[in-house]
């Protein structure tokens, strides 16, 4: 199953973060966020896996649609896991613009992960490539801008432990 992520970012959400060396990607109140949605692809299995969550007016982050594209029986999912994942969002910085190159290069014509979500009525979303060189930073698409750029920050490791969606099930 391949899902493709479409860009939803607004003028306002891209123009929250100045996008320079050190600075934050998002600026946003992640205990606002409404909506998530998740793909993931393992490039050495070629296996990938999404899901689209939701907050309940309860708090509760619920499961919209599992990887098959349907909603999974038990709905509840993992609401700390996905706490700190989109707080960890907020961590992320731009460690350089990329050397020019494709996207296939940087891994990010499939990415690795992609990330869409809604906080305050703002709109963002990232793509994650291969890791750099020196394994510090990842390569990232930002929204609907087409610089690659060289990202760091908490995300990058709490993404590493998504391995299968059941990580955001209910524990």
């Amino acid at each position: 199953m391949v899902v493709a992520l479409g860009s939803c970012t607004s003028k306002k959400s891209a123009e929250m973060a100045e996008r320079k060396p050190g600075a934050r990607l998002f600026l946003f109140d992640w205990e606002k966020t409404s909506k998530l949605e998740i793909l993931r692809w393992n490039p050495e299995t070629n296996q990938n896996w999404s899901v689209r969550l939701e907050k309940e007016p309860t708090q509760d982050w619920v499961v919209l649609t599992g990887p098959d594209g349907t909603q999974p029986q038990d709905r509840l999912a993992h609401g700390k896991l996905i706490a700190h994942l989109l707080d960890s969002l907020t961590t992320l910085s731009i460690r350089d613009k990329a050397a020019p190159g494709s996207l296939e290069s940087y891994q990010l014509a499939r990415p690795t992960t992609a990330l869409k979500w809604e906080s305050g009525g703002n709109h963002f979303e990232i793509k994650l490539g291969a890791r750099t060189a020196d394994r510090q930073a990842t390569f990232a698409l930002v929204g609907d801008d087409t610089q690659t750029y060289e990202v760091q920050g908490a995300a990058i490791e709490v993404l590493t432990q998504m391995t299968s969606w059941e990580r955001i099930r209910q524990q």
